[in-house]
């Protein structure tokens, strides 16, 4: 989903994460989309998913609510009368619901007859062809027509004319959004155009991982210049580390219904470095040192990075941060791509198949030449 902090980063220029992709940009303007395809493609990348069905029919009750509030002008090409719209909005739902039942025989049978049968072709193919979303999208339009049928003596005429108008619009999409899944589930037909979705999805996953990398440094580099203007050092372990003057610390015993509470770890969104830097500046304490940290780091406590701060800085320094929780699944599908192509190359390696091994070989070249364009 669209997460709340997603939206926050516009309104946080002096923080970590603007900084740091204001940074990237001057050097590598071409690795970011605009602002609009960027929403659209974090829109498309949330809708694919299976268990984000809810988007798709709240974005179809939002635009029946909005025609039905709003005078749309496109929405008035159309004059039907109230009449027409009781007997139109029936039947709209039974061509829906016919249309959809024969899409998805059709899609059964192209699916089981794939060129490629392997668990990532599959999964590839409802990502690219936006199987989940598109079938979500024709429940709810037969979903709000049936509604619609239920409430037509409840609605005045105005509104009821206006929602079977829109319905009707919907419906319209409804083919053409058909039309798209056939042509992309005919592609999975041919075994080269397969080859060419795998070696675009692969590439595709290398410049996330290599955004994430830049992502990485670049705010690593600035977190540790910023701190050091203000006149921080880096905290050094061995430097610090002195066995004969160590606290000793009683971790206790623990029975079997006592155990010591672990730690969650978070992963590190976003850091308010000038927050960061005013509460050290406003400190009593000085002579302070600091623990690196950058976007994508996962630790425990963040605020206590900054070595030997009093307890009330402290208290302040939790709010410069913006933690998100550590997800494995998250970070296994950022992978598939790769861990695919390495299975595959080992498999053709030990059968012998040279044809097939090549095209695995070129595709890593390419990857290797975003290495050396990155210098990674």
């Amino acid at each position: 989903m669209f997460e709340l902090i997603v939206y926050k980063d516009m309104f946080k220029k002096s923080w970590l994460r603007n900084r740091t992709h204001s940074e990237i940009k001057k050097n590598y303007n071409e690795l970011y989309k605009s602002r609009w395809k960027n929403l659209c493609f974090r829109f498309s990348e949330l809708i694919v998913e299976s268990k984000n069905w809810w988007i798709v029919i709240l974005t179809v009750l939002s635009i029946y609510i909005i025609s039905g509030l709003l005078n749309i002008n496109f929405l008035n090409i159309l004059e039907i009368k109230y009449e027409t719209a009781k007997i139109l909005v029936d039947q709209r739902a039974s061509n829906i619901a016919t249309i959809i039942s024969i899409t998805l025989v059709v899609v059964g049978f192209m699916i089981n007859n794939l060129a490629v049968k392997e668990p990532f072709a599959y999964r590839l193919l409802f990502k690219k062809s936006y199987l989940y979303p598109i079938i979500y999208f024709i429940l709810s339009v037969i979903g709000f027509f049936i509604i619609l049928s239920t409430l037509r003596d409840h609605l005045n005429e105005f509104l009821f004319v206006r929602l079977v108008l829109t319905g009707t619009y919907l419906a319209i999409v409804v083919l053409f959004v058909i039309g798209s899944l056939f042509a992309t589930i005919i592609k999975f037909s041919n075994k080269n155009e397969i080859k060419k979705l795998f070696r675009r999805e692969l590439t595709s996953e290398a410049y996330k991982h290599l955004k994430l990398h830049l992502l990485e440094k670049t705010s690593k580099q600035i977190f540790n210049d910023t701190l050091q203007s203000i006149g921080l050092k880096k905290y050094d372990f061995w430097n610090n580390f002195n066995i004969s003057n160590s606290t000793k610390v009683d971790v206790g015993y623990y029975d079997d219904k006592q155990q010591p509470k672990e730690v969650e770890r978070k992963v590190v969104y976003d850091i308010d470095i000038e927050g960061i830097a005013k509460i050290v500046k406003n400190s009593k304490t000085k002579d302070l040192s600091y623990k690196e940290l950058f976007i994508g780091d996962i630790t425990t406590s963040p605020h206590e990075s900054i070595i030997d701060l009093d307890e009330k800085s402290k208290n302040k320094l939790k709010k410069c941060f913006t933690l998100k929780k550590v997800r494995n699944k998250e970070s296994e599908n950022n992978n598939l791509a790769r861990t695919f192509f390495d299975e595959k190359i080992d498999e053709y390696s030990s059968n012998g198949n040279h044809k097939d091994l090549e095209d695995i070989l070129d595709a890593y070249y390419e990857l290797y030449e975003i290495e050396i364009k990155y210098q990674l």
